[in-house]
């Protein structure tokens, strides 16, 4: 299957890319791939591209424990270059389990938490499946640490995470089909906004 990865980490995409060997599509821009250097045998340093360097195994990290992670986990285990596979989530599923080499059960929103999972079980690569540890940063957490991730940063995910950010966005860019709208921090003003804006009742 294609898939699409629109918003995904420096080392990630090079992972997904040469390691996974899956075709991506999408706006180049967003990979934000710098190019792999290798020392020449001048001392020198030359790009490389995947095809001509042995592709290591990597240790993989699933953060959380639905039925969309068992999916991933799954599907990372049959790759070739799965040299290992450990999951973190709030919850035990045994269809995870049985497939892992170590499973935590601890707190998957937790940027902390999920960067020293990984150190601990030296994990290369992590894919993250909900939507509250990309909303925590989890991402730039592990970024920050040299693991790569499958999933925007936070200030990416703000999009999704944030209804009133995304429509705000939406109307700045003048995206039609936009409904009326107005954020409350609280119940004042609701009812006259329902009643006199929305003409409901």
């Amino acid at each position: 299957p294609r898939l699409r990865f629109l918003c995904v980490g420096n080392y990630t995409a090079r992972t997904l890319l040469s390691s996974f060997q899956v075709p991506v599509q999408g706006p180049q821009a967003h990979l934000r791939i710098p190019p792999k250097r290798k020392r020449s045998s001048a001392g020198g340093s030359t790009a490389a591209s995947a095809s001509s360097e042995s592709m290591p195994s990597l240790r993989v990290c699933v953060v959380g424990g639905g039925a969309r992670e068992l999916a991933i986990a799954r599907a990372v285990k049959r790759s070739p270059r799965c040299g290992g596979l450990v999951c973190i989530s709030p919850a035990k599923n045994p269809a995870i389990a049985e497939i892992c080499d170590a499973y935590l059960v601890g707190d998957a929103n937790s940027p902390d938490a999920v960067s020293a999972f990984c150190a601990d079980n030296k994990a290369d690569l992590a894919f993250i499946g909900p939507e509250a540890p990309l909303a925590a940063g989890v991402v730039d957490a592990l970024e920050a640490a040299g693991v790569g991730a499958v999933g925007p940063t936070a200030a990416l995910t703000k999009v999704e995470s944030s209804k009133e950010y995304c429509r705000g966005v939406m109307k700045e860019r003048g995206v039609p089909g936009i409904p009326k709208y107005r954020a409350f921090r609280g119940t004042e003003g609701l009812k006259d906004y329902v009643e006199g804006e929305l003409g409901g009742e």
